[in-house]
This record gives C-alpha cells, sequence and structure tokens, in this order.
C-alpha cells in the first residue's frame, strides 16, 4: 500500500515533481518493485513452502533478460539500421545543425 499508492501519490502531489523526469523515474522504478514485491508476496510462499525462492526468482529473472538481449542483438544485426532506397536518406545524412 505504501509503496504502490502513497509513495508516488506524495511525491507526485507537486506540479514540479510532475515536470522532473528524474522525479518521474524514481516513481517508476518504485512502483515496479513495488508490484514485483506485492505479487512475491502472494505466490511464492504458497509455491515455495519454507524453501528460498528468491534465489529461483533472480535466476529465472537473469534467464528472461539473458534470452531477450540474445535475440534482440541476433535480430539486430540481421536488419539493415540504414533505410534503402528512401528518398530523404542523402539529406538526413548530411544534415548539419
Amino acid at each position: 500500500m505504501i509503496i504502490n499508492f502513497a509513495f508516488p501519490f506524495l511525491v507526485m502531489m507537486t506540479r514540479d515533481a510532475k515536470r522532473q523526469m528524474i522525479m518521474l523515474k524514481i516513481v517508476c522504478i518504485a512502483i515496479l518493485i513495488g508490484h514485483w514485491f506485492d505479487f512475491y508476496l502472494m505466490i511464492m510462499p504458497a509455491t515455495m513452502k519454507g524453501e528460498s525462492g528468491f534465489v529461483i526468482e533472480i535466476g529465472i529473472a537473469l534467464i528472461f533478460l539473458g534470452s531477450f538481449l540474445l535475440l534482440f542483438t541476433k535480430r539486430l544485426t540481421q536488419a539493415s539500421l540504414v533505410p534503402v532506397n528512401h528518398p530523404f536518406l542523402d539529406e538526413s545524412v548530411h544534415h548539419t545543425t
């Protein structure tokens, strides 16, 4: 209740806090951690029954992160990052500000 509602609500009360990107990032990370903690406390005690499930939780997160990064980098190397036959490609390459 505190991490998912009270902290973001109180931090984002002022107009200045909503305009600063660092405050939005802090609140976003706090909400993500609060949701993860909420689901962890709902699911893990019933499924692990006293065993340490935290190591399994971190391991599964690392497996998903590693597989995502592997797939992402493999697909990124296969794709062309420069558009081929684009009419404004030459202008954008030689554009100076």
